[in-house]
């Protein structure tokens, strides 16, 4: 889904846009979030629906960027996350909300006009 990806290229933003490990930068379907801490996982950023962009922001807090390679070698236990990996921007939050919520206004107001269309449709 398009807006999907709208979502994740503004939250990349909050992650320099990079892996926080090897720095690949070249493929934004290739960057991922890894729960630094698996045990406070509330939800996969991947797999969000509409969730509340508060609770989005929260999530990411507990979250690294990496590529889709060094995300497989963290699970792997071949490579370890660095101390000083690059995190979450809390600085970026309040934009990266706005712009968010903005997706989702727009994204919410197609889906009324295509059910209006429908029950228009219908009778």
């Amino acid at each position: 889904m398009g807006w999907r990806r709208d979502i994740k290229n503004v939250i990349l933003k909050a992650f320099d846009g990079k892996c926080g490990i090897c720095g690949y930068n070249k493929c934004d379907e290739a960057l991922e979030f890894h729960h630094i801490d698996p045990t406070k996982k509330d939800f996969s950023i991947s797999c969000f629906k509409f969730e509340e962009v508060n609770n989005i922001i929260r999530e990411l807090k507990k979250c690294v960027c990496v590529c889709g390679n060094c995300h497989r070698e963290i699970h792997n236990e071949i490579t370890t996350i660095p101390k000083d990996i690059y995190r979450y921007n809390t600085g970026k939050s309040k934009n990266i909300i706005m712009k968010c919520k903005e997706i989702y206004d727009t994204v919410l107001l197609k889906r009324k006009q295509k059910k209006k269309r429908k029950l228009r449709y219908r009778n």
